[in-house]
């Protein structure tokens, strides 16, 4: 799905369908995202000193609305949903301080984390059963039932420096292996543009 209008107008890429959620008037720095698997479509956006995840249907009606930050500057910083579509992972806060909570379709929150504020990035398992997170130093895989760190381990990206962005991670198929893809503003000093960059890792206790 891609906004192209004010008020959550938006289009689906794949059909060209143009769904308009019920989203209030004001509300600022919206974005959309659906499940790879199912009808699941959820969509962030801030309203006064609250960050918002909200649910709807695939007509675009309200299924419920929660807030995930507030402050004078509250931010989402990523949004994914399970192949399925049975939970949502949101890592939203304000300043210096972040936090991971997990929901499930409902809108009923299983488990929160609070992490200090940095360059992450989140992807389920293909079952669903398990949160990955990447961020400069290292990756963390938890349950997603009740947020237990399976284990954390270091992950050194060269990629990943004071001037490097980490885009976003992908567990693979098979449940074994994931991807993480980088981009590196390197390159800029010398008048080019930044590169991207994708980092298979192994990792068959992913599982």
């Amino acid at each position: 799905f891609a906004i192209i209008g004010a008020y959550g107008r938006m289009v689906e890429v794949k059909s060209g369908r143009v769904v308009s959620l019920e989203v209030p008037k004001d509300a600022e720095n919206q974005r959309v995202f659906q499940s790879e698997q199912s009808d699941a479509l959820v969509s962030t956006y801030r309203e006064g000193k609250e960050a918002v995840l909200a649910s709807f249907s695939s007509t675009g009606s309200l299924l419920w609305r929660k807030p995930v930050a507030t402050g004078a500057s509250p931010s989402v910083r990523n949004v994914v949903i399970s192949p399925s579509g049975d939970h949502i992972a949101v890592m939203a806060g304000e300043l210096p301080q972040d936090r991971i909570t997990v929901y499930d379709a409902t809108g009923q929150e299983l488990w929160g984390r609070s992490v200090p504020p940095g360059n992450y990035a989140m992807s389920f398992a293909p079952d669903g059963s398990r949160l990955l997170l990447i961020h400069r130093d290292g990756h963390t895989l938890f349950t997603v039932a009740d947020g237990k760190a399976v284990w954390e381990k270091p992950l050194p990206l060269p990629e990943i420096n004071d001037k490097g962005t980490l885009i976003a991670t992908k567990v693979l198929a098979n449940g074994s292996r994931f991807v993480v893809a980088t981009r590196s503003a390197l390159s800029t000093e010398a008048g080019k543009r930044p590169h991207q960059t994708t980092s298979r890792v192994n990792g068959p206790d992913l599982i």
